[in-house]
C-alpha cells in the first residue's frame, strides 16, 4: 500500500492506493478534485466530497459513507460498476448507457435517505448516457400534475439523458417510509 495526500480533513486529501484502485478511508470527511479513477473505494463513514466531475471506469465499491458530489456529478463509465454494501450518492450519478437492453441501479439519496432507482432499459440503439439525483419534498409542479399533493410520496427523482435511442424503459424508484403522507396508498401508487 502507497499513502499519498496529508491527513483526512473536509479540506485535504487522504487515500491510500493498491494497484488502480483509490481507496479513501478513515473517520474524517475528506475531499478530492476531479479525477479518473479506475476503480475508487470509500470505506470511510464520515463521507468523501468530489469537487469537480470524477468518472470511475472500474469498479466503485461503497463500503460506508456517503459520495457527495455538489453541484457536480460523478459518472461510471461503460466499463464500470457499482458494489454497494452501505453509502450511497449524495447529488448526481451518471451512466455511460450502451445498446441492447441495459440495466442500471442509481445509488443514490440524500444525506439521511437512501432512495435508490433502477432503471430497464428495452431496445437501445443509440448509447449515451443517464443521470440521476434524488430531492425531499413534493415536486415544484404537483399542483398541476393531477396527483393529490396531499396522498403522495415527498420526494421526486430527476432523470437526464444524452443522445439516447430506445424503444422503452421502466423506471423503479425507491422511497422511505417517512417520504409517504399521512392516508397515502401505495398500492394506488403507478
Amino acid at each position: 500500500r502507497a499513502a499519498a495526500g496529508t491527513s483526512a480533513t473536509a479540506t485535504a486529501v487522504s487515500y491510500t492506493s493498491v494497484g488502480n484502485t483509490v481507496s479513501f478511508n478513515g473517520s474524517a470527511p475528506q475531499a478530492a478534485s476531479a479525477f479518473a479513477f479506475t476503480g475508487l473505494t470509500v470505506s470511510n463513514p464520515a463521507g468523501l466530497t468530489l469537487s469537480g466531475v470524477d468518472s470511475v471506469k472500474g469498479i466503485l465499491t461503497l463500503t460506508s459513507g456517503n459520495v457527495t458530489t455538489s453541484s457536480k456529478r460523478l459518472v461510471i463509465a461503460s466499463t464500470g460498476s457499482i458494489s454497494r454494501t452501505s453509502g450511497h450518492i449524495v447529488g448526481t450519478l451518471e451512466y455511460a448507457v450502451g445498446t441492447g437492453s441495459p440495466s442500471y441501479t442509481f445509488e443514490v439519496g440524500t444525506s439521511t435517505a437512501y432512495v435508490p432507482a433502477n432503471v430497464a432499459f428495452y431496445g437501445v440503439t443509440t448509447g449515451g448516457s443517464l443521470s440521476a439525483f434524488t430531492t425531499n419534498g413534493d415536486h415544484p409542479n404537483i399542483a398541476t400534475s393531477g396527483l393529490n399533493s396531499a396522498k403522495s410520496v415527498n420526494r421526486y427523482w430527476t432523470m437526464s439523458q444524452s443522445s439516447l435511442t430506445f424503444d422503452s424503459a421502466t423506471v423503479t424508484l425507491t422511497f422511505e417510509a417517512g417520504d409517504i403522507d399521512a392516508g397515502a396508498n401505495t398500492s394506488a401508487f403507478h
